[in-house]
């Protein structure tokens, strides 16, 4: 299928960058609340201290340190599981964006232009957990190829490209899709 390609604008790579930015605040914000909450739920004793203090910003009773490891495995799960939702649900959403990308003016497509099923944004979300663990190599795929397509585009088959107010038609020819830079 030959499609055209004219009305299509791929994200520049500092613009989903900086999204990126805005993304870890809000989840960094989101997690808090959430982490503040888990402790009064566990009835964990653990008092915040201002970290230009002299002392360690967290105060810990025996049973917390006791507790450590399964606490931090806890928190782990509590992030991911976070992370997870936070991108997958929002990337599929009606706004097709996370808040970062809303508010830089990208949205997430497939391949045909369309909005994004939760699998294929659950599929994105795990990429981009390999891309961090490939020391980041699958972020830096986006400099060798026109889409600026990363790891996690590819395993899920989308796109990233600016809103602009228009109505997306069209997206690359498959020929286009994979000559480099």
């Amino acid at each position: 299928m030959n499609r055209q390609s004219e009305r299509v604008a791929y994200a520049e790579i500092w613009k989903r960058g900086l999204a990126f930015l805005i993304d870890l605040i809000v989840i960094f914000a989101i997690g808090a609340v959430v982490v503040y909450f888990t402790n009064i739920l566990l009835g964990l004793p653990i008092e915040y201290v201002s970290i230009f203090q002299n002392k360690y910003p967290i105060k810990m009773n025996d049973f917390v340190k006791t507790h450590a490891v399964k606490l931090m495995v806890l928190y782990l799960f509590i992030k991911l599981t976070l992370i997870f939702f936070f991108f997958s649900w929002f990337e599929s959403s009606a706004w097709q964006a996370t808040p970062g990308k809303y508010t830089c003016g990208l949205v997430v497509v497939d391949l045909e232009g369309r909005r994004i099923s939760f699998r294929r944004a659950a599929i994105r979300t795990v990429g981009k957990f390999l891309s961090s663990n490939l020391l980041l190599l699958g972020y830096a795929l986006a400099f060798f190829n026109v889409e600026k397509r990363m790891l996690h585009d590819f395993l899920a088959k989308t796109l990233v490209i600016k809103k602009n107010g228009e109505t997306i038609t069209s997206v690359a020819s498959s020929e286009e899709r994979h000559r480099l830079v």
